[in-house]
Protein backbone atom coordinates (compact mmCIF):
# COMPACT_ATOMS: atom_id res chain seq x y z
CA UNK A 1 0.00 0.00 0.00
CA UNK A 2 1.27 3.30 -1.13
CA UNK A 3 2.05 6.28 1.45
CA UNK A 4 -0.63 8.79 1.05
CA UNK A 5 -3.11 5.87 0.82
CA UNK A 6 -1.98 5.12 4.06
CA UNK A 7 -2.68 8.68 5.30
CA UNK A 8 -5.84 8.50 3.82
CA UNK A 9 -7.17 5.59 5.29
CA UNK A 10 -6.08 6.95 8.69
CA UNK A 11 -8.38 9.81 8.67
CA UNK A 12 -11.42 8.44 6.37
CA UNK A 13 -13.60 6.08 5.84
CA UNK A 14 -15.07 4.96 2.51
CA UNK A 15 -17.04 8.11 2.29
CA UNK A 16 -14.63 10.27 2.50
CA UNK A 17 -16.14 11.13 6.54
CA UNK A 18 -13.40 11.29 9.48
CA UNK A 19 -13.12 7.64 11.16
CA UNK A 20 -14.10 7.72 14.81
CA UNK A 21 -12.12 6.26 17.52
CA UNK A 22 -14.11 2.70 17.89
CA UNK A 23 -12.60 -0.49 18.75
CA UNK A 24 -12.25 -1.36 14.73
CA UNK A 25 -10.79 2.27 13.76
CA UNK A 26 -7.85 1.82 16.81
CA UNK A 27 -7.39 -1.78 15.93
CA UNK A 28 -6.53 -1.01 11.90
CA UNK A 29 -4.74 2.18 12.94
CA UNK A 30 -2.78 -0.02 14.72
CA UNK A 31 -2.16 -2.10 12.33
CA UNK A 32 -0.94 -0.07 9.98
CA UNK A 33 1.64 1.44 12.08
CA UNK A 34 3.04 -1.81 12.70
CA UNK A 35 3.07 -2.86 8.88
CA UNK A 36 5.03 0.28 8.06
CA UNK A 37 7.48 0.46 11.50
CA UNK A 38 6.07 3.89 12.66
CA UNK A 39 3.77 4.76 15.97
CA UNK A 40 3.54 8.33 15.17
CA UNK A 41 1.60 7.66 11.49
CA UNK A 42 -2.02 9.08 12.80
CA UNK A 43 0.14 12.27 13.62
CA UNK A 44 0.63 13.06 10.14
CA UNK A 45 -2.82 12.64 9.60
CA UNK A 46 -6.36 14.57 11.62
CA UNK A 47 -6.84 11.63 13.56
CA UNK A 48 -6.60 13.32 16.50
CA UNK A 49 -9.63 15.42 16.12
CA UNK A 50 -11.62 12.79 13.93
CA UNK A 51 -14.29 13.04 16.33
CA UNK A 52 -14.62 16.99 16.44
CA UNK A 53 -14.94 17.14 12.41
CA UNK A 54 -17.54 17.18 9.76
CA UNK A 55 -17.07 16.71 6.53
CA UNK A 56 -16.96 19.74 5.74
CA UNK A 57 -14.09 20.83 7.62
CA UNK A 58 -12.18 18.49 5.80
CA UNK A 59 -11.54 18.31 1.93
CA UNK A 60 -9.95 14.87 2.06
CA UNK A 61 -10.94 12.52 -0.30
CA UNK A 62 -12.36 14.99 -2.83
CA UNK A 63 -10.72 17.98 -4.21
CA UNK A 64 -7.48 19.04 -2.91
CA UNK A 65 -5.80 22.21 -2.74
CA UNK A 66 -2.38 23.37 -2.61
CA UNK A 67 0.54 25.98 -2.38
CA UNK A 68 1.56 26.92 -6.05
CA UNK A 69 5.44 28.22 -4.17
CA UNK A 70 5.61 25.30 -2.87
CA UNK A 71 4.94 23.14 -5.86
CA UNK A 72 7.40 25.51 -7.63
CA UNK A 73 10.25 24.18 -5.18
CA UNK A 74 8.82 20.43 -5.04
CA UNK A 75 12.14 18.06 -4.82
CA UNK A 76 10.31 14.51 -5.89
CA UNK A 77 10.78 11.64 -3.12
CA UNK A 78 11.35 14.69 0.06
CA UNK A 79 8.81 17.28 -0.31
CA UNK A 80 4.85 16.67 0.85
CA UNK A 81 1.64 18.53 0.86
CA UNK A 82 0.81 20.11 4.02
CA UNK A 83 -1.48 18.68 6.56
CA UNK A 84 -3.10 22.30 6.86
CA UNK A 85 -4.45 22.12 3.29
CA UNK A 86 -7.00 19.96 4.00
CA UNK A 87 -9.15 22.41 6.14
CA UNK A 88 -11.16 24.99 4.87
CA UNK A 89 -10.35 27.17 7.85
CA UNK A 90 -6.91 27.31 6.11
CA UNK A 91 -6.83 30.35 3.84
CA UNK A 92 -2.95 30.48 3.14
CA UNK A 93 -0.22 28.57 2.75
CA UNK A 94 1.35 28.81 6.55
CA UNK A 95 5.13 29.21 5.29
CA UNK A 96 4.65 30.61 1.80
CA UNK A 97 1.92 33.22 3.15
CA UNK A 98 0.49 33.21 -0.14
CA UNK A 99 -3.72 31.72 -1.29
CA UNK A 100 -3.76 28.04 -1.69
CA UNK A 101 -5.32 27.30 -4.89
CA UNK A 102 -8.27 24.69 -5.80
CA UNK A 103 -8.32 24.78 -9.65
CA UNK A 104 -6.29 24.58 -12.48
CA UNK A 105 -4.88 27.96 -13.86
CA UNK A 106 -5.67 26.96 -17.29
CA UNK A 107 -8.63 25.31 -17.82
CA UNK A 108 -9.94 25.64 -14.24
CA UNK A 109 -10.82 21.79 -13.53
CA UNK A 110 -10.85 21.15 -9.73
CA UNK A 111 -7.79 18.43 -8.71
CA UNK A 112 -8.56 15.29 -7.04
CA UNK A 113 -6.65 14.54 -3.62
CA UNK A 114 -5.97 11.07 -4.82
CA UNK A 115 -4.29 11.69 -7.36
CA UNK A 116 -0.41 9.85 -7.53
CA UNK A 117 2.57 11.20 -5.61
CA UNK A 118 4.41 12.11 -8.82
CA UNK A 119 1.40 13.72 -11.15
CA UNK A 120 0.10 16.36 -8.23
CA UNK A 121 1.69 19.18 -10.04
CA UNK A 122 0.32 18.86 -13.13
CA UNK A 123 -3.24 19.39 -14.17
CA UNK A 124 -5.08 15.85 -14.77
CA UNK A 125 -7.39 17.00 -17.40
CA UNK A 126 -4.84 19.75 -19.52
CA UNK A 127 -1.47 19.08 -18.03
CA UNK A 128 -0.80 22.68 -17.02
CA UNK A 129 1.59 22.83 -14.45
CA UNK A 130 0.43 23.99 -11.34
CA UNK A 131 3.23 25.87 -9.73
CA UNK A 132 2.23 29.15 -11.06
CA UNK A 133 -0.22 32.07 -10.39
CA UNK A 134 0.17 32.52 -6.91
CA UNK A 135 -1.36 35.66 -5.05
CA UNK A 136 -1.20 37.22 -1.77
CA UNK A 137 -4.10 38.06 -0.29
CA UNK A 138 -4.48 40.41 3.10
CA UNK A 139 -6.20 38.91 5.56
CA UNK A 140 -8.78 41.14 7.96
CA UNK A 141 -8.33 40.57 11.53
CA UNK A 142 -11.20 37.80 11.79
CA UNK A 143 -9.57 35.78 8.61
CA UNK A 144 -6.71 35.95 10.34
CA UNK A 145 -7.72 34.40 13.39
CA UNK A 146 -9.30 31.84 11.89
CA UNK A 147 -6.18 31.15 9.71
CA UNK A 148 -4.15 31.07 13.16
CA UNK A 149 -6.66 28.57 14.87
CA UNK A 150 -6.20 26.12 11.78
CA UNK A 151 -2.25 26.30 12.08
CA UNK A 152 -3.09 25.43 15.82
CA UNK A 153 -5.25 22.82 15.06
CA UNK A 154 -2.19 21.19 12.77
CA UNK A 155 -0.17 21.72 15.68
CA UNK A 156 -2.29 19.91 17.97
CA UNK A 157 -2.67 16.95 15.66
CA UNK A 158 1.12 16.96 15.38
CA UNK A 159 2.12 16.74 19.16
CA UNK A 160 2.90 13.16 19.48
CA UNK A 161 3.74 13.79 23.01
CA UNK A 162 0.28 15.45 24.07
CA UNK A 163 -2.59 13.48 22.53
CA UNK A 164 -2.75 9.66 22.84
CA UNK A 165 -5.60 7.04 21.29
CA UNK A 166 -7.71 5.63 24.71
CA UNK A 167 -8.41 2.20 25.34
CA UNK A 168 -11.76 2.79 26.36
CA UNK A 169 -15.02 5.28 27.19
CA UNK A 170 -13.68 6.17 30.79
CA UNK A 171 -10.35 6.53 29.96
CA UNK A 172 -10.85 8.90 27.58
CA UNK A 173 -13.64 10.44 29.34
CA UNK A 174 -10.73 11.13 32.23
CA UNK A 175 -8.47 12.49 29.59
CA UNK A 176 -11.13 14.90 28.47
CA UNK A 177 -11.91 16.03 31.97
CA UNK A 178 -8.26 16.85 32.81
CA UNK A 179 -7.29 18.12 29.46
CA UNK A 180 -10.43 20.46 30.20
CA UNK A 181 -9.01 21.55 33.94
CA UNK A 182 -5.87 22.52 32.16
CA UNK A 183 -7.28 24.88 29.70
CA UNK A 184 -9.98 26.88 32.03
CA UNK A 185 -7.18 27.13 34.58
CA UNK A 186 -5.03 29.27 31.84
CA UNK A 187 -8.24 31.20 30.95
CA UNK A 188 -9.86 31.39 34.00
CA UNK A 189 -10.67 35.23 34.38
CA UNK A 190 -8.58 36.23 38.09
CA UNK A 191 -10.57 37.06 41.11
CA UNK A 192 -10.26 41.34 41.01
CA UNK A 193 -9.99 42.73 44.51
CA UNK A 194 -8.49 46.13 43.95
CA UNK A 195 -10.92 49.16 44.34
CA UNK A 196 -9.81 50.83 41.95
CA UNK A 197 -10.44 47.93 38.87
CA UNK A 198 -13.85 47.41 40.61
CA UNK A 199 -15.05 51.07 40.70
CA UNK A 200 -17.60 52.30 38.43
CA UNK A 201 -16.55 55.28 36.04
CA UNK A 202 -18.74 57.59 37.89
CA UNK A 203 -16.72 56.58 41.24
CA UNK A 204 -13.51 56.76 39.35
CA UNK A 205 -14.29 60.60 38.58
CA UNK A 206 -15.48 61.84 41.88
CA UNK A 207 -12.82 60.07 43.74
CA UNK A 208 -9.98 61.57 41.09
CA UNK A 209 -12.03 64.99 41.93
CA UNK A 210 -11.49 64.76 45.61
CA UNK A 211 -7.40 63.44 45.51
CA UNK A 212 -7.01 66.37 43.33
CA UNK A 213 -8.98 68.74 46.17
CA UNK A 214 -6.43 66.66 48.52
CA UNK A 215 -3.23 67.82 46.65
CA UNK A 216 -4.42 71.28 45.98
CA UNK A 217 -5.29 71.60 50.36
CA UNK A 218 -1.39 70.25 50.58
CA UNK A 219 -0.37 72.84 48.14
CA UNK A 220 -1.64 75.47 50.18
CA UNK A 221 -4.32 76.66 47.16
CA UNK A 222 -7.59 76.30 49.10
CA UNK A 223 -8.44 76.45 52.88
CA UNK A 224 -8.07 73.08 54.96
CA UNK A 225 -10.88 71.02 56.09
CA UNK A 226 -11.97 68.70 58.91
CA UNK A 227 -13.12 65.83 56.03
CA UNK A 228 -10.24 66.34 53.69
CA UNK A 229 -7.86 66.41 56.53
CA UNK A 230 -9.12 63.31 57.24
CA UNK A 231 -9.05 61.87 53.74
CA UNK A 232 -5.74 63.68 53.69
CA UNK A 233 -4.44 61.37 56.70
CA UNK A 234 -5.47 58.08 54.55
CA UNK A 235 -4.12 59.01 51.61
CA UNK A 236 -0.78 59.35 53.14
CA UNK A 237 -1.19 55.58 55.05
CA UNK A 238 -1.61 54.00 51.44
CA UNK A 239 1.44 55.93 49.78
CA UNK A 240 4.10 55.47 53.06
CA UNK A 241 2.29 52.02 51.88
CA UNK A 242 3.10 51.92 48.20
CA UNK A 243 -0.32 51.70 47.30
CA UNK A 244 -2.39 53.52 45.34
CA UNK A 245 -3.72 56.52 47.14
CA UNK A 246 -6.57 57.38 45.20
CA UNK A 247 -8.10 53.92 46.77
CA UNK A 248 -9.13 56.56 49.73
CA UNK A 249 -11.01 59.01 47.46
CA UNK A 250 -13.75 56.19 46.13
CA UNK A 251 -17.12 56.21 47.12
CA UNK A 252 -19.89 54.58 45.75
CA UNK A 253 -21.57 57.71 44.55
CA UNK A 254 -24.31 56.59 43.35
CA UNK A 255 -25.43 55.19 46.46
CA UNK A 256 -24.06 57.49 49.08
CA UNK A 257 -27.23 59.58 49.19
CA UNK A 258 -24.91 62.90 49.09
CA UNK A 259 -24.69 65.42 46.67
CA UNK A 260 -21.79 66.16 44.29
CA UNK A 261 -21.39 69.59 46.63
CA UNK A 262 -20.96 67.22 50.22
CA UNK A 263 -18.60 64.45 48.83
CA UNK A 264 -16.34 67.21 47.70
CA UNK A 265 -15.64 69.82 50.90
Amino acid sequence: MRRPMVLRCLCLNATGAPLSRSASALASVQTLERLIGDVRLRHGTLWTVSNALSARTSKVGSARRWCPLCYADWMDGESREMLAFQLDLCLVCPIRRCALASHCPACAAAQGATTPYWKRRICFTCGTKLDNAAAFPRLDPFEAWVQAQAEALVQLCAATDVFTICADAEQAALVDQLGLDAVQSIYAQPTLSNPILLASTTDLAQGRKRQDRVLAMRRGDIPRSVRMACLDRRMADLEAKGENPLVACLTRYSCSGNGMSRLLC
